[in-house]
């Protein structure tokens, strides 16, 4: 679909798509317009952080980090709250606490666990105990209307095809472990 663009927020992003071209021209405008009057009004500067776009559903049958699991009504898709690939149960046993994003911890797959944890060290840690920031345990309990990945992947037109997409910070050579 032509005339997308993505919107990117530190909580959430995701693409938009006009009838027109002029069309798209003017949302862009008046967007920028209005961030511009925002920003200004409130002396912020714009977020240099912005959550993963979700890659939708409808783009692979299988998990996108161990190629080995396929979807079905009884197997279920996740997204990584980091990177947003799709990935399996298994491979996103992990939360991890990213404040930007949210106060509680979030579902991430095994790979972008790792990067944040080999992140954390780096910087020297939190003084909080592990499970105060993060959990590995396996997620046993239903879902709830907030981890539920159903709303904003049900639309295959939303999937970017702009070059917007890929100066994201999703590493696609990463898409294995």
């Amino acid at each position: 679909m032509k005339n997308r663009w993505m919107i990117k927020t530190s909580k959430k992003s995701f693409v938009v798509s006009a009838a027109s071209l002029t069309e798209r021209k003017e949302w862009i405008s008046h967007l920028e317009e209005c961030i511009r009057h925002l920003l200004t009004k409130t002396g912020r500067q714009p977020s240099t952080e912005h959550a993963a776009p979700w890659i939708p559903d409808k783009a692979t049958d299988i998990c996108m980090r161990c190629t080995q699991t396929k979807f079905s009504t009884l197997t279920r898709r996740h997204h990584c709250r980091k990177c947003g690939f799709v990935v399996c149960g298994d491979c996103s046993k992990q939360k991890f606490l990213m404040p930007r994003l949210s106060p509680k911890p979030l579902r991430v797959c095994s790979l972008c666990y790792r990067q944040l944890m080999a992140e954390e060290k780096r910087e020297g840690g939190d003084q909080r105990q592990p499970e105060q920031i993060h959990s590995a345990k396996p997620r046993y309990e239903a879902s709830s209307g907030e981890d539920s990945d159903k709303s904003d992947d049900d639309k295959v037109d939303q999937w970017p095809a702009d070059a917007e997409f890929y100066t994201s910070v999703v590493s696609w050579s990463s898409f294995h472990n």
